[in-house]
Protein backbone atom coordinates (compact mmCIF):
# COMPACT_ATOMS: atom_id res chain seq x y z
CA UNK A 1 0.00 0.00 0.00
CA UNK A 2 1.59 3.82 -1.05
CA UNK A 3 2.48 5.75 1.53
CA UNK A 4 -0.45 8.75 2.26
CA UNK A 5 1.12 11.95 1.29
CA UNK A 6 0.52 14.96 3.06
CA UNK A 7 -1.82 17.95 1.47
CA UNK A 8 0.29 20.82 -0.07
CA UNK A 9 1.09 23.29 2.96
CA UNK A 10 -1.17 26.69 2.35
CA UNK A 11 0.51 29.99 1.47
CA UNK A 12 1.27 32.00 4.31
CA UNK A 13 -1.06 34.84 4.28
CA UNK A 14 1.70 36.69 4.08
CA UNK A 15 3.01 35.34 1.05
CA UNK A 16 -0.64 35.88 -0.76
CA UNK A 17 -0.79 39.40 0.04
CA UNK A 18 2.34 40.08 -1.80
CA UNK A 19 1.66 37.96 -4.76
CA UNK A 20 -2.14 39.89 -5.04
CA UNK A 21 -0.62 43.04 -4.63
CA UNK A 22 0.82 42.48 -8.22
CA UNK A 23 -1.91 42.55 -10.00
CA UNK A 24 -2.03 45.49 -12.49
CA UNK A 25 -4.60 48.26 -10.93
CA UNK A 26 -6.34 48.20 -14.66
CA UNK A 27 -6.94 44.76 -14.23
CA UNK A 28 -9.62 45.23 -11.01
CA UNK A 29 -11.87 42.12 -12.61
CA UNK A 30 -8.73 39.99 -11.96
CA UNK A 31 -9.14 40.64 -7.95
CA UNK A 32 -12.74 39.71 -8.11
CA UNK A 33 -12.03 36.47 -9.46
CA UNK A 34 -9.18 36.09 -6.99
CA UNK A 35 -11.72 36.75 -4.06
CA UNK A 36 -13.34 33.77 -4.96
CA UNK A 37 -11.11 31.18 -4.75
CA UNK A 38 -11.65 30.70 -1.11
CA UNK A 39 -13.04 32.40 2.26
CA UNK A 40 -9.63 33.37 3.37
CA UNK A 41 -8.55 35.26 -0.20
CA UNK A 42 -11.72 37.41 -0.14
CA UNK A 43 -11.54 38.30 3.26
CA UNK A 44 -8.24 39.30 2.66
CA UNK A 45 -9.13 41.57 -0.67
CA UNK A 46 -11.55 43.10 0.73
CA UNK A 47 -9.91 43.61 4.19
CA UNK A 48 -9.15 47.43 4.89
CA UNK A 49 -5.33 46.79 5.36
CA UNK A 50 -5.23 45.48 1.64
CA UNK A 51 -7.20 48.37 -0.24
CA UNK A 52 -4.88 50.67 1.82
CA UNK A 53 -1.80 48.59 -0.09
CA UNK A 54 -3.19 48.52 -3.33
CA UNK A 55 -3.56 52.26 -2.91
CA UNK A 56 -0.04 53.12 -1.67
CA UNK A 57 1.67 49.73 -2.95
CA UNK A 58 4.43 50.32 -0.41
CA UNK A 59 5.70 49.69 2.78
CA UNK A 60 7.09 52.92 4.46
CA UNK A 61 8.86 52.54 8.22
CA UNK A 62 8.20 56.27 9.64
CA UNK A 63 8.83 57.46 12.79
CA UNK A 64 6.62 60.29 14.39
CA UNK A 65 6.93 61.33 17.75
CA UNK A 66 3.76 61.02 20.25
CA UNK A 67 4.55 64.47 22.02
CA UNK A 68 5.25 66.48 19.33
CA UNK A 69 3.96 64.93 15.81
CA UNK A 70 4.84 67.80 13.97
CA UNK A 71 8.56 67.58 14.69
CA UNK A 72 8.71 64.70 12.23
CA UNK A 73 10.42 64.91 8.68
CA UNK A 74 9.58 63.43 5.96
CA UNK A 75 13.42 62.84 5.04
CA UNK A 76 13.17 59.97 8.31
CA UNK A 77 10.89 57.90 6.56
CA UNK A 78 12.03 54.28 5.15
CA UNK A 79 10.70 53.72 2.25
CA UNK A 80 10.66 49.90 1.41
CA UNK A 81 10.80 48.88 5.25
CA UNK A 82 8.15 47.32 8.16
CA UNK A 83 8.65 47.84 11.41
CA UNK A 84 8.28 44.57 13.26
CA UNK A 85 9.67 45.44 17.19
CA UNK A 86 10.68 48.33 19.37
CA UNK A 87 12.76 48.02 22.28
CA UNK A 88 15.76 49.07 24.19
CA UNK A 89 16.29 52.36 22.06
CA UNK A 90 16.15 50.45 19.11
CA UNK A 91 14.04 49.47 16.49
CA UNK A 92 13.93 46.22 14.45
CA UNK A 93 12.98 46.96 10.83
CA UNK A 94 12.57 44.16 7.96
CA UNK A 95 12.93 45.16 4.00
CA UNK A 96 9.84 44.53 2.39
CA UNK A 97 11.64 44.59 -1.24
CA UNK A 98 15.61 42.96 -1.00
CA UNK A 99 14.59 39.33 0.44
CA UNK A 100 14.37 39.20 4.31
CA UNK A 101 17.09 41.52 5.19
CA UNK A 102 17.06 43.53 8.84
CA UNK A 103 18.18 46.65 10.17
CA UNK A 104 18.55 48.00 13.63
CA UNK A 105 17.09 51.47 13.75
CA UNK A 106 17.62 54.52 16.13
CA UNK A 107 14.89 56.53 15.01
CA UNK A 108 15.46 59.48 17.28
CA UNK A 109 19.50 59.56 16.15
CA UNK A 110 18.93 57.97 12.64
CA UNK A 111 21.40 55.24 12.97
CA UNK A 112 21.19 52.21 11.38
CA UNK A 113 22.68 48.75 12.02
CA UNK A 114 22.75 46.83 8.90
CA UNK A 115 22.88 43.21 10.00
CA UNK A 116 25.13 40.63 8.33
CA UNK A 117 23.13 38.47 5.95
CA UNK A 118 19.52 37.48 6.06
CA UNK A 119 17.81 34.89 8.95
CA UNK A 120 18.55 31.35 7.71
CA UNK A 121 15.16 30.62 8.26
CA UNK A 122 12.47 30.47 5.48
CA UNK A 123 8.39 30.67 5.24
CA UNK A 124 6.43 32.91 7.60
CA UNK A 125 8.60 34.23 10.33
CA UNK A 126 8.67 36.98 12.83
CA UNK A 127 12.07 38.60 15.24
CA UNK A 128 12.30 40.98 18.64
CA UNK A 129 15.35 42.79 19.33
CA UNK A 130 16.60 43.18 23.18
CA UNK A 131 19.51 44.73 24.47
CA UNK A 132 22.58 41.72 24.81
CA UNK A 133 22.65 42.53 28.91
CA UNK A 134 19.15 42.60 29.18
CA UNK A 135 19.07 40.98 32.84
CA UNK A 136 21.97 43.18 34.26
CA UNK A 137 21.50 46.11 32.02
CA UNK A 138 18.85 49.01 33.44
CA UNK A 139 18.77 50.69 29.66
CA UNK A 140 19.26 54.20 30.75
CA UNK A 141 21.88 54.53 28.27
CA UNK A 142 22.51 51.15 25.91
CA UNK A 143 21.98 52.97 22.89
CA UNK A 144 24.71 52.02 20.65
CA UNK A 145 25.59 49.36 22.64
CA UNK A 146 25.52 45.34 21.57
CA UNK A 147 22.32 43.74 21.07
CA UNK A 148 20.28 40.50 20.42
CA UNK A 149 17.91 39.88 17.41
CA UNK A 150 15.86 36.14 17.97
CA UNK A 151 14.02 35.36 14.81
CA UNK A 152 11.47 32.66 15.08
CA UNK A 153 10.60 30.95 12.09
CA UNK A 154 10.16 27.61 10.05
CA UNK A 155 12.94 25.49 7.84
CA UNK A 156 10.38 22.64 7.38
CA UNK A 157 6.97 22.07 8.03
CA UNK A 158 6.37 21.05 11.32
CA UNK A 159 8.52 22.61 13.31
CA UNK A 160 8.88 26.06 14.82
CA UNK A 161 12.92 27.38 14.81
CA UNK A 162 15.05 29.88 16.48
CA UNK A 163 18.10 31.82 15.28
CA UNK A 164 19.85 34.03 16.89
CA UNK A 165 21.80 37.34 16.01
CA UNK A 166 24.59 39.06 17.92
CA UNK A 167 25.95 42.44 17.20
CA UNK A 168 29.14 41.33 19.04
CA UNK A 169 29.84 38.32 16.27
CA UNK A 170 27.88 39.74 13.60
CA UNK A 171 26.81 36.64 12.87
CA UNK A 172 23.64 34.36 13.51
CA UNK A 173 23.89 31.28 14.72
CA UNK A 174 22.80 27.45 13.69
CA UNK A 175 18.76 27.17 13.84
CA UNK A 176 17.90 25.04 16.25
CA UNK A 177 13.88 23.49 16.82
CA UNK A 178 12.34 24.72 20.11
CA UNK A 179 8.04 24.10 18.96
CA UNK A 180 6.08 22.17 16.79
CA UNK A 181 4.78 24.37 13.99
CA UNK A 182 0.78 24.96 14.49
CA UNK A 183 -1.35 25.31 11.37
CA UNK A 184 -0.76 29.03 10.21
CA UNK A 185 2.72 30.02 11.73
CA UNK A 186 3.84 32.91 13.28
CA UNK A 187 2.08 35.75 13.56
CA UNK A 188 3.29 38.89 12.16
CA UNK A 189 3.04 41.15 15.08
CA UNK A 190 4.99 42.99 17.62
CA UNK A 191 6.11 40.58 19.95
CA UNK A 192 6.30 41.56 23.91
CA UNK A 193 9.12 40.99 26.69
CA UNK A 194 7.89 40.17 30.40
CA UNK A 195 10.23 39.50 32.87
CA UNK A 196 12.76 37.27 31.57
CA UNK A 197 10.53 36.01 28.23
CA UNK A 198 9.76 36.76 24.73
CA UNK A 199 6.12 36.40 23.66
CA UNK A 200 4.93 35.75 20.21
CA UNK A 201 1.44 35.40 18.43
CA UNK A 202 0.98 32.19 16.60
CA UNK A 203 -1.32 30.35 14.54
CA UNK A 204 -3.86 33.51 13.62
CA UNK A 205 -3.69 34.29 17.72
CA UNK A 206 -5.40 31.33 18.78
CA UNK A 207 -1.63 30.66 20.88
CA UNK A 208 1.63 32.40 22.54
CA UNK A 209 5.13 31.08 22.07
CA UNK A 210 6.66 31.86 24.83
CA UNK A 211 10.91 32.04 24.77
CA UNK A 212 12.51 31.90 28.27
CA UNK A 213 16.04 33.68 27.78
CA UNK A 214 17.85 32.26 30.81
CA UNK A 215 16.68 28.80 30.24
CA UNK A 216 16.21 28.80 26.25
CA UNK A 217 13.39 26.73 26.47
CA UNK A 218 10.11 27.52 24.49
CA UNK A 219 6.34 26.62 25.51
CA UNK A 220 3.25 27.34 23.89
CA UNK A 221 0.26 28.64 25.66
CA UNK A 222 -3.48 28.81 24.08
CA UNK A 223 -5.52 31.87 23.95
CA UNK A 224 -8.64 32.87 24.86
CA UNK A 225 -11.48 32.01 22.56
CA UNK A 226 -13.07 34.05 20.14
CA UNK A 227 -9.61 35.30 18.75
CA UNK A 228 -11.43 35.18 14.97
CA UNK A 229 -12.00 38.38 13.62
CA UNK A 230 -10.21 40.31 16.21
CA UNK A 231 -6.53 41.60 16.42
CA UNK A 232 -4.41 40.13 19.31
CA UNK A 233 -1.10 41.44 20.32
CA UNK A 234 0.52 40.14 23.54
CA UNK A 235 1.40 42.82 26.05
CA UNK A 236 2.79 42.79 29.78
CA UNK A 237 0.89 43.98 32.95
CA UNK A 238 1.81 46.09 35.44
CA UNK A 239 1.91 42.79 38.03
CA UNK A 240 4.81 41.81 35.40
CA UNK A 241 2.29 38.95 34.38
CA UNK A 242 1.17 38.35 30.77
CA UNK A 243 -1.67 40.23 29.25
CA UNK A 244 -3.30 40.26 25.98
CA UNK A 245 -4.90 43.09 23.99
CA UNK A 246 -7.82 42.81 21.92
CA UNK A 247 -9.18 44.58 19.06
CA UNK A 248 -12.56 44.01 17.48
CA UNK A 249 -14.69 46.54 15.66
CA UNK A 250 -14.36 49.72 18.27
CA UNK A 251 -14.00 47.42 20.87
CA UNK A 252 -10.86 46.79 22.91
CA UNK A 253 -10.80 44.23 25.16
CA UNK A 254 -8.29 43.28 27.95
CA UNK A 255 -7.36 39.93 29.19
CA UNK A 256 -4.61 38.35 31.40
CA UNK A 257 -3.15 34.66 32.38
CA UNK A 258 -4.21 33.97 35.93
CA UNK A 259 -1.63 31.37 37.85
CA UNK A 260 -3.70 30.20 40.52
CA UNK A 261 -2.01 28.21 43.54
CA UNK A 262 -2.36 24.86 42.57
CA UNK A 263 -0.57 25.74 39.04
CA UNK A 264 -3.36 26.16 36.76
CA UNK A 265 -3.42 29.16 34.82
CA UNK A 266 -6.35 30.84 32.78
CA UNK A 267 -7.18 33.80 30.88
CA UNK A 268 -9.53 36.33 32.44
CA UNK A 269 -10.65 39.06 31.21
CA UNK A 270 -10.07 42.18 32.77
CA UNK A 271 -12.12 44.74 30.49
CA UNK A 272 -13.77 45.51 27.47
CA UNK A 273 -13.79 49.30 26.64
CA UNK A 274 -15.99 50.56 23.66
CA UNK A 275 -13.55 53.21 21.90
CA UNK A 276 -16.48 54.53 20.00
CA UNK A 277 -17.52 56.49 22.98
CA UNK A 278 -14.32 57.82 23.71
CA UNK A 279 -12.77 59.04 20.08
CA UNK A 280 -14.40 61.98 18.48
CA UNK A 281 -17.42 61.12 16.51
CA UNK A 282 -15.42 62.07 13.37
CA UNK A 283 -12.88 59.92 13.94
CA UNK A 284 -14.84 56.76 13.36
CA UNK A 285 -15.16 54.48 12.27
CA UNK A 286 -11.70 52.59 13.83
CA UNK A 287 -9.84 50.33 11.76
CA UNK A 288 -9.52 46.65 13.25
CA UNK A 289 -6.55 46.18 10.95
CA UNK A 290 -4.26 46.75 13.78
CA UNK A 291 -3.69 47.40 17.41
CA UNK A 292 -0.19 48.98 19.20
CA UNK A 293 0.30 48.98 22.54
CA UNK A 294 2.99 50.75 24.63
CA UNK A 295 4.08 48.15 27.33
CA UNK A 296 4.40 49.57 30.98
CA UNK A 297 2.28 52.52 30.13
CA UNK A 298 -1.45 50.38 28.85
CA UNK A 299 -1.50 53.39 26.05
CA UNK A 300 -3.03 52.18 22.97
CA UNK A 301 -3.07 53.34 19.67
CA UNK A 302 -5.60 52.43 17.11
CA UNK A 303 -6.27 53.92 12.73
CA UNK A 304 -9.58 55.63 12.28
CA UNK A 305 -10.72 57.32 8.93
CA UNK A 306 -9.19 60.65 10.57
CA UNK A 307 -6.13 59.54 11.45
CA UNK A 308 -4.00 57.97 14.25
CA UNK A 309 -5.28 58.11 17.57
CA UNK A 310 -3.72 56.89 21.19
CA UNK A 311 -5.88 55.92 24.08
CA UNK A 312 -4.96 56.01 27.55
CA UNK A 313 -6.55 53.48 29.81
CA UNK A 314 -5.51 54.67 33.07
CA UNK A 315 -7.02 58.52 32.61
CA UNK A 316 -9.32 57.68 29.62
CA UNK A 317 -7.03 60.83 27.80
CA UNK A 318 -7.71 60.47 23.88
CA UNK A 319 -5.11 61.87 21.68
CA UNK A 320 -4.40 62.73 17.84
CA UNK A 321 -1.35 61.38 16.81
CA UNK A 322 -1.21 61.46 13.39
CA UNK A 323 -3.53 62.65 10.45
CA UNK A 324 -1.45 59.71 8.29
CA UNK A 325 -4.73 56.78 7.23
CA UNK A 326 -2.78 54.33 5.01
CA UNK A 327 -1.16 52.84 8.12
CA UNK A 328 -0.41 48.97 8.58
CA UNK A 329 1.15 48.57 11.64
CA UNK A 330 1.91 50.50 14.95
CA UNK A 331 4.67 49.57 17.01
CA UNK A 332 5.68 51.68 20.51
CA UNK A 333 8.64 53.62 20.93
CA UNK A 334 9.54 54.40 24.16
CA UNK A 335 13.38 56.09 24.84
CA UNK A 336 14.98 57.90 27.44
CA UNK A 337 16.92 60.26 25.20
CA UNK A 338 17.21 63.90 26.15
CA UNK A 339 18.58 66.10 23.45
CA UNK A 340 22.01 68.12 24.24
Amino acid sequence: MAPLRRPPQELPEELVEEILLRIPPIEPAALVRASLVCKSWGRLISSLRFRRRTSTGEYVARYVPASCPSARRRADDIRGWRVLDARHDRVLIRSMVHQAYLDVWDPVTGVRRVLTATPPLEYRWNAAVICAGHGSCDHRDCRGGPFLVFVFGANDPDWISLSVYSSETARWDRPRRVAELPEHGMDVVPPCLVGNALYFGIDLSRSILRYDLATRTASVTDQPPGSFGCFTVPMGMRDEGLGLARLKGSTLSLWSLYAYPDGDVSWVKITAIELNRHLPAGALPVSSDFLGCAQGFVVFFVGTQDGLYSFDLKSGMVKKVCDDKGILSVVPYITLYTPA
